[in-house]
């Protein structure tokens, strides 16, 4: 059961080493070597996690960090925040109405209800979160992998001049390739769901990304 909860915590971690790793490596060579490694990487802990626990019905883990509650409400709150930015900038109303409640909801969960809420196991995995984790673990690192190429493509159709867009999408792949916070529910911990613990250890983020727009005339050497 340590092996299975440090391969948790390797899961959720690491691809937000490795975004914001990405963030920053600029050349092209380097970028490719960090992509693939990172994806082999979580593919390899995603298989070992399952293989693990075939069959497993219901595995309750016990976890508490204060810190981290308090980290998770800050990342759901940034979130609402850029989602309110984005939503003035393009005049989307309802998105904007939208995180208002993400942000009002996370404030009274957290400072009305949360503290009279215990909770004596903070994750559990199931079946269900065991098949997320690999598809999301294996397949969510191929699609990184196969960014590389066809961001390279979109790049050279772009306007001379224009701003590389790359280190921005691959933070958002390897963000988004994080096989235990991405499965099973709302409340939902990279498929590892809270059990009986204070929702504030619950947070979940989420995060929407823009698909890049070929400029129009141009046409693509790649298929998708």
């Amino acid at each position: 059961m340590e092996t299975s909860f440090a391969l948790i915590g390797f899961l959720i971690v690491f691809p937000l080493v490795v975004a914001a790793l990405l963030l920053v490596v600029r050349p092209e060579g380097p970028r490719k070597v960090v992509v693939c490694i990172s994806a082999a990487l979580i593919a390899v802990a995603s298989v070992a996690l399952v293989l693990m626990n075939l069959g497993a019905s219901c595995t309750l883990l016990a976890f508490e960090s204060e810190a981290l509650d308090f980290v998770g409400t800050g990342v759901s709150l940034v979130v609402a925040a850029v989602v309110i930015g984005f939503a003035i900038r393009y005049r989307n109303l309802w998105a904007a109405l939208l995180a208002v409640v993400q942000i009002a909801g996370t404030l009274v969960l957290e400072f009305v209800f949360a503290h009279e809420i215990e909770v004596p196991y903070g994750l559990y995995f199931d079946s269900l979160s065991l098949l997320m984790t690999f598809i999301i673990g294996v397949v969510g690192s191929g699609i990184c992998v196969y960014a590389l190429g066809y961001m390279e493509d979109f790049q050279a159709h772009e306007p001379a001049g224009a701003k590389d867009r790359r280190p921005t999408l691959f933070r958002s792949c390897s963000c988004s390739c994080r096989p235990c916070t991405s499965s099973c529910s709302p409340t939902t911990w990279s498929g590892c769901t809270p059990a009986g613990r204070s929702p504030r250890s619950a947070r979940s983020s989420s995060s929407a990304t823009r698909r890049p727009t070929r400029p129009s005339g141009t046409p693509s050497a790649r298929s998708s």
